[in-house]
Protein backbone atom coordinates (compact mmCIF):
# COMPACT_ATOMS: atom_id res chain seq x y z
CA UNK A 1 0.00 0.00 0.00
CA UNK A 2 1.56 2.71 -1.15
CA UNK A 3 0.22 6.12 0.18
CA UNK A 4 1.47 9.09 -0.83
CA UNK A 5 -0.86 11.19 1.82
CA UNK A 6 0.93 13.27 4.65
CA UNK A 7 -0.96 11.02 7.26
CA UNK A 8 2.07 8.40 7.10
CA UNK A 9 4.76 6.88 6.14
CA UNK A 10 4.61 4.53 2.73
CA UNK A 11 4.62 0.72 3.31
CA UNK A 12 6.46 -1.23 0.35
CA UNK A 13 4.98 -3.30 -1.32
CA UNK A 14 6.21 -7.25 -0.80
CA UNK A 15 9.07 -7.95 -3.56
CA UNK A 16 9.30 -4.53 -4.26
CA UNK A 17 13.14 -3.38 -4.05
CA UNK A 18 14.37 0.04 -2.46
CA UNK A 19 17.89 1.18 -2.41
CA UNK A 20 18.77 1.61 1.51
CA UNK A 21 22.12 1.81 3.63
CA UNK A 22 22.31 0.40 7.08
CA UNK A 23 21.96 2.58 10.02
CA UNK A 24 20.93 0.21 13.16
CA UNK A 25 19.13 -2.09 15.08
CA UNK A 26 16.93 -2.39 18.06
CA UNK A 27 13.96 -4.21 19.39
CA UNK A 28 10.48 -3.51 19.87
CA UNK A 29 7.88 -5.99 22.40
CA UNK A 30 10.73 -8.58 21.34
CA UNK A 31 10.49 -8.09 17.67
CA UNK A 32 13.46 -7.06 15.54
CA UNK A 33 13.07 -3.66 14.05
CA UNK A 34 16.11 -2.45 11.37
CA UNK A 35 16.50 1.36 11.03
CA UNK A 36 17.84 2.38 7.72
CA UNK A 37 17.97 5.10 5.14
CA UNK A 38 16.81 5.55 1.68
CA UNK A 39 20.18 5.72 -0.25
CA UNK A 40 18.92 8.73 -2.77
CA UNK A 41 16.56 10.58 -0.19
CA UNK A 42 17.70 10.00 2.96
CA UNK A 43 14.49 9.49 4.18
CA UNK A 44 14.11 7.08 7.00
CA UNK A 45 13.26 3.49 6.04
CA UNK A 46 11.93 0.83 8.87
CA UNK A 47 12.27 -3.27 8.65
CA UNK A 48 9.85 -4.79 10.98
CA UNK A 49 8.09 -7.58 11.14
CA UNK A 50 9.15 -8.42 7.46
CA UNK A 51 7.81 -5.14 6.18
CA UNK A 52 9.39 -1.97 5.40
CA UNK A 53 7.89 1.33 5.71
CA UNK A 54 10.09 4.42 4.03
CA UNK A 55 8.72 8.09 5.31
CA UNK A 56 9.22 11.17 3.09
CA UNK A 57 10.32 14.23 4.50
CA UNK A 58 7.16 16.20 4.76
CA UNK A 59 5.28 14.06 6.62
CA UNK A 60 8.15 13.71 8.91
CA UNK A 61 8.29 17.39 9.54
CA UNK A 62 4.50 17.88 9.71
CA UNK A 63 4.66 15.19 12.62
CA UNK A 64 7.63 17.07 14.46
CA UNK A 65 6.13 20.27 14.03
CA UNK A 66 2.89 18.76 15.30
CA UNK A 67 4.71 17.26 18.01
CA UNK A 68 6.48 20.33 19.14
CA UNK A 69 2.75 22.20 19.15
CA UNK A 70 0.82 19.71 21.00
CA UNK A 71 3.89 20.18 23.87
CA UNK A 72 4.19 23.74 23.50
CA UNK A 73 0.36 24.25 23.96
CA UNK A 74 0.66 21.60 27.46
CA UNK A 75 2.97 23.90 28.61
CA UNK A 76 0.91 26.92 28.23
CA UNK A 77 -1.65 25.18 29.58
CA UNK A 78 0.08 24.20 32.75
Amino acid sequence: MNNHSITGPNVIKKGEIIMQEFVGKGEYEGDKIILSHNAFTGAPVITYKGRTAEWNWQTLVKGAIDAINTVLEEEENA
